[in-house]
């Protein structure tokens, strides 16, 4: 399920766990593992329109053969989306395009995002569901989707703990333990 909260969430008091600004969490994070389960692939080639050469290796017909901290904000979010669970990702990382690969996504594993934009109109994945965080609306199309986000305030700033996340936050998944 894609649990979506619509408005602007203030970076600088946010917690780790929300992942703001995908670049460098993905630099960061990426494990060879992510890139080799066909998602990673599927996904450069829709988006980037790229092809993965190696797990951290990629081909793009604009770039030539470049690393994948090169490849775009949205194909990373989508990628790493799918690795790691219970955190809150930057939707507005997304373009428009991404958005019927992270609802596809989100019928295998539950993911929780934040968004201050309505993407433009997109094929809604059949049987893809999302719940609006601040209203609790079940919605199943783009067009639902778009009332629901008519109804929202999405330029309204919130602090992160202010908001009820649907899924448990894990708040360890990017803790670093320097204990030697």
């Amino acid at each position: 399920m894609l649990y979506l909260f619509l408005g602007y969430i203030r970076h600088h008091d946010s917690p780790i766990e929300y992942v703001r600004q995908i670049d460098g969490w993905f630099a960061d994070c990426i494990a060879d593992d992510w890139m080799t389960d066909g998602w990673a692939e599927r996904v450069i080639r829709e988006i980037d329109h790229s092809r993965l050469l190696e797990p951290q290796i990629v081909e793009s017909p604009v770039y030539g053969t470049m690393i994948t901290e090169w490849l775009s904000s949205g194909t990373k979010v989508l990628i790493m989306a799918k690795a790691v669970q219970n955190v809150v990702y930057n939707g507005d990382d997304c373009s428009d395009q991404c958005w019927p690969l992270l609802l596809e996504l989100s019928k295998e594993v539950d993911i929780m995002a934040s968004l201050t934009y309505l993407p433009r109109k997109f094929q809604w994945p059949h049987g893809a569901e999302m719940t609006i965080i601040n209203t609790g609306q079940s919605v199943g199309s783009y067009d639902e989707f778009s009332r629901a986000y008519s109804q929202a305030d999405p330029t309204k700033k919130w602090h992160f703990e202010d908001i009820e996340w649907p899924l448990e936050i894990d708040r360890k998944v990017f803790y670093v333990d320097f204990d030697f």
